[in-house]
């Protein structure tokens, strides 16, 4: 069985904090039906031990893919990745895309081909060759890549 693993970007704050003790500790994330007595907030210990909670609104929950890098680093939703990420790069291949789950399309032929609607973990490329060109293709995980940020941190890596 997997136990659920996210880390929470608190927006007011522009601090990361992760359930692996990454800046403090994701105590819970709660989110209950409308009128429940607990409520939906998400809950978080800094490194000082002391607690605050958030609404939905305040922060943004990154969930864990399952995937690591080439580091063996986790791969978290939101993360900016460079390496191969189609399935028909070369092993050199220096692509950056942004990790998602949702709906995307298999297409590593530059709509030379159709597409397949897929729906799960994706790479969203952002930056596809050295011509500077881009496809509008996402691509599923394949293997050798590097975590290089993530949207939050550092939104610099999104304007290459």
């Amino acid at each position: 069985m997997r136990i659920p693993d996210y880390r929470v970007w608190v927006k007011k704050e522009k601090k990361m904090y992760g359930i692996d003790g990454q800046g403090g500790f994701v105590d819970y994330i709660r989110a209950c039906g409308e009128g429940d007595a607990f409520g939906t907030d998400v809950q978080i210990t800094d490194d000082c031990g002391d607690y605050q909670s958030y609404t939905f609104d305040e922060v943004e929950v990154m969930e864990f893919t399952t995937n690591r890098d080439k580091e063996g680093m986790k791969i978290y939703e939101g993360d900016i990745v460079r390496g191969r990420l189609g399935v028909w790069d070369s092993k050199d291949s220096k692509d950056i895309g942004i990790v998602e789950f949702g709906e995307s399309l298999a297409d590593a032929s530059c709509n030379e081909y159709a597409s397949i609607h897929c729906v799960g973990w994706h790479y969203r490329l952002i930056d596809v060759n050295d011509e500077g060109e881009s496809c509008p293709h996402d691509h599923e995980f394949p293997g050798d890549v590097e975590i290089i940020g993530n949207i939050y941190e550092d939104p610099e890596l999104l304007s290459k």
